[in-house]
């Protein structure tokens, strides 16, 4: 109800003040506005101040800017190059010749260029928890160095880490990994999301955003990888096939998708 009676003050007011202004002046049409509604005109401009500041706390804050700080990519040594022939080779001896001919197809007609990397794991055929975690530390550990440096933040201002990786998620997680690797203070929240496909890349950096909403003036490192060598698929469906065939190493599904872009960081910060 006081906000009503503010409204309605206000109403009357603006009314009062279109049609008597050009003669009194605002002061005096403030002055009959009071008069009408039976108050002082201390009491009503008073009103009027409140009513203001009501409807300004009780409407939506806008949330502050976030902004990319910068990004960085790794980009794999020169003999992790694999050609696509190369790649079907690789699939010699382990598929039966129509998987490997079924394959040759997708990779020459996916987009995959001479240039894709695959981990020399891959190519070695050795696959489990300790090579995939080695190919983590190897590409996203060097591209998060190379932001860091490029931007000067210091890793002990970061307060969040936030990683998304669908197929590998060990214990302990990438983003604790990235925290004890580079030394990140105590205050320093980590999320590690996985399980989530292609979509995983869009929904980290939307919680990056949420974050630092609510904590303005803060710095929240996205990481956004995919690790190939614990999932290496040896089977024979062709859904599968086709899903092993279009991946080069460590490459994310958001963001830089050029065959040689192994793992894409964002520096993001709140102000």
């Amino acid at each position: 109800m006081p906000a009503v009676a503010l409204a309605a003050a206000g109403a009357l007011f603006l009314r009062g003040l279109d049609e008597v202004t050009a003669q009194q002046g605002t002061l005096d049409a403030a002055q009959l506005v009071a008069d009408s509604l039976g108050v002082s005109l201390g009491v009503f401009l008073f009103a009027l101040a409140a009513g203001a500041v009501l409807l300004a706390r009780l409407l939506p804050a806008r949330p502050p800017a976030v902004h990319l700080v910068d990004f960085a990519v790794h980009r794999a040594p020169d003999e992790w190059r694999l050609p696509r022939d190369g790649l079907v080779k690789v699939s010699e001896g382990v598929f039966a010749p129509e998987d490997i001919e079924f394959q040759h197809k997708v990779i020459h007609r996916s987009g995959l260029g001479d240039e894709t990397c695959v981990t020399p794991a891959i190519v070695q055929r050795i696959t489990g928890m300790s090579v995939a975690r080695e190919e983590f530390e190897q590409i996203c550990f060097s591209a998060v160095q190379d932001l860091l440096s490029k931007t000067g933040v210091d890793p002990k201002r970061i307060r969040f880490v936030v990683t998304n990786s669908s197929l590998f998620n060990p214990t302990p997680s990438l983003s604790a990994m990235i925290m004890n690797k580079f030394k990140m203070g105590p205050k320093t929240q980590n999320f590690a999301l996985g399980g989530m496909g292609c979509s995983a890349g869009v929904i980290a950096l939307d919680l990056a955003k949420q974050l630092l909403e609510h904590n303005p003036g803060e710095y929240c490192l996205v990481v956004s990888h995919e690790n190939i060598t614990n999932a290496h698929y040896k089977g024979r469906d062709r859904a599968m096939q086709v899903r092993g065939d279009r991946r080069g190493a460590g490459r994310p599904h958001t963001g830089v998708r050029g065959s040689r872009a192994m793992c894409g960081m964002r520096l993001l910060l709140c102000c």
